[in-house]
């Protein structure tokens, strides 16, 4: 199962139940949401396979609330949609491999722990319902370390997350059900966002560095 869900939402939307700062990830980390009146793709590639990855992202103001989606997406279609109100996450839908669709999640936790690490440790559980299964996420972030990256000819601060995405597929069929864990990093930039990331791929990792910001199409 892909792990999309930590990449689109993690400095991007805050928690619901988070300590008091406005995301896991700081805001000087995170692309300028009033950057975001109009719609930008950010396009994303592996260096090795060339393939492309997409990540769409937009805000709209309504009756002086702000809401906030994103789309993940490749040429094969859209793995993760989500939605934010006032910065609060509202809505996931994740793709389904075992009905080849997107379904929604539901959010069970979203927090922020306090601890010695420089921004805590988030923790977000979600839950997808199938007709006679489930998938149970528990993705666990933290920082790592401060590094630079340079972009468009320019050196940028940066901070390295890393993530630990525990699933659980249940099923009535207790002999199908199984657990996997994988760990992925990701790169935050100021004044950008998520710059890169690391996806696990058999003994290896993928790679997906940012090429471009464009206004969507």
């Amino acid at each position: 199962m892909r792990i999309v869900l930590l990449l689109l939402t993690v400095g991007f939307f805050s928690c619901k139940h988070s300590v008091k700062r406005d995301s896991f990830i700081p805001m000087e980390y995170r692309y300028p949401i009033d950057s975001l009146d109009k719609a930008r793709t950010f396009i994303y590639q592996n260096p090795v396979s060339l393939e492309k990855e997409y990540t769409d992202r937009y805000k709209e103001m309504r009756s002086g609330e702000t809401f906030l989606w994103a789309r993940q997406y490749n040429q094969g279609g859209t793995f993760d949609s989500s939605s934010s109100r006032n910065y609060e996450m509202n809505e996931i839908y994740s793709f389904d491999p075992y009905i080849n669709r997107l379904s929604k999640v539901e959010i069970k936790r979203d927090t922020v722990i306090r601890d010695s690490t420089a921004f805590g440790q988030n923790i977000r559980e979600t839950l997808i319902k199938g007709f006679n299964y489930s998938i149970l996420q528990t993705a666990k972030s933290g920082y790592v370390k401060d590094t630079v990256i340079e972009w468009a000819g320019k050196k940028y601060d940066c901070i390295v997350i890393k993530g630990l995405l525990i699933t659980n597929f249940l099923s009535i069929d207790t002999a199908a059900s199984r657990q996997w864990v994988t760990t992925h990093y990701s790169y935050f930039a100021k004044s950008i966002g998520l710059i890169k990331y690391m996806l696990p791929d058999s003994n290896r990792y993928q790679t997906f560095n940012l090429v471009d910001i464009i206004p969507k199409k």
